[in-house]
């Protein structure tokens, strides 16, 4: 994972559960140490619904736990899509499937341009999760097994059956060659857009190119555009001055650089 990657994250996970103040963040517990007492004691909730591996909030009341039925389902489209694949064929045939499930079933859905997250997410998996090459042996592929094991999946001979174990690295396993960085993951997530994935047409600008899109997310994340109903979408209410100017310290220098054209706004 790139640097400006790792900072993008964390910056976002601190906007809501982190101290600014210590720089620090609970991580399985609340933090009663400050105001918030939040911590980082689940799943990021800002992926909430239309995820690969966990069901939709409007339907089951649980987005943070990971369903087997979920990561079936994803599964059986990878292996129809990409033959057991879990490349971005395959993740953008689930990103569609399980957008039109959420659509039929949960009458709150929404899925706005902050659901662009979802699509760097899910690039992950075939981005992030093989093995890199390493002593002649070549780079790993994204199958099956090795999504399992850093899910925490055991599948059956078949893989029709999955049950939920401890996650781990495959073995053997060694990091990619190359940071894997947020130009790189626009990339991606524009390339969703050029195969027709769903979300593109939500309140998103008319440039839809690689950076036109990541500026729109980091302005997203700062909450520069809180929507008609002001609540700052998947992200909570609307950030305090004080928190809003700390995350925009931290992402305006990695956005300059990677995004040379594209202005984080702190008003």
């Amino acid at each position: 994972m790139g640097y400006d990657q790792a900072v993008f994250l964390v910056t976002t996970e601190f906007l809501r559960n982190g101290d600014i103040d210590t720089g620090r963040i609970t991580i399985g517990a609340p933090d009663y140490s400050w105001s918030n007492s939040a911590g980082m004691g689940n799943h990021g909730e800002f992926e909430q619904d239309a995820s690969i591996a966990r069901d939709d909030k409007g339907i089951s009341g649980d987005a943070v736990t990971i369903d087997m039925e979920a990561y079936k389902f994803t599964w059986e489209i990878c292996k129809e899509v990409s033959g057991g694949l879990y490349d971005i064929n395959c993740m953008a045939q689930v990103r569609k499937r399980k957008w039109e499930r959420s659509v039929a079933l949960n009458p709150n859905f929404t899925f706005g341009p902050l659901q662009l997250i979802l699509y760097g997410a899910a690039s992950h998996l075939y981005e992030l999760f093989p093995s890199g090459a390493h002593d002649g042996i070549p780079a790993g592929q994204p199958d099956g097994p090795t999504i399992d094991m850093i899910f925490g999946v055991i599948a059956n001979k078949d893989r029709t059956v999955f049950t939920k174990d401890i996650e781990w690295l495959p073995p053997n396993w060694w990091t990619r060659n190359s940071p894997y960085t947020l130009p790189l993951i626009a990339t991606q997530v524009n390339s969703f857009d050029v195969i027709d994935a769903p979300g593109f047409t939500n309140g998103f600008p008319d440039d839809q190119s690689p950076e036109g899109l990541m500026c729109l997310l980091g302005n997203l994340i700062l909450q520069n555009d809180l929507g008609a109903d002001g609540s700052g979408g998947l992200l909570g209410p609307p950030l305090d001055p004080v928190r809003k100017a700390w995350a925009h310290s931290k992402l305006e220098p990695i956005f300059k650089q990677a995004f040379p054209s594209c202005v984080l706004s702190i008003i």
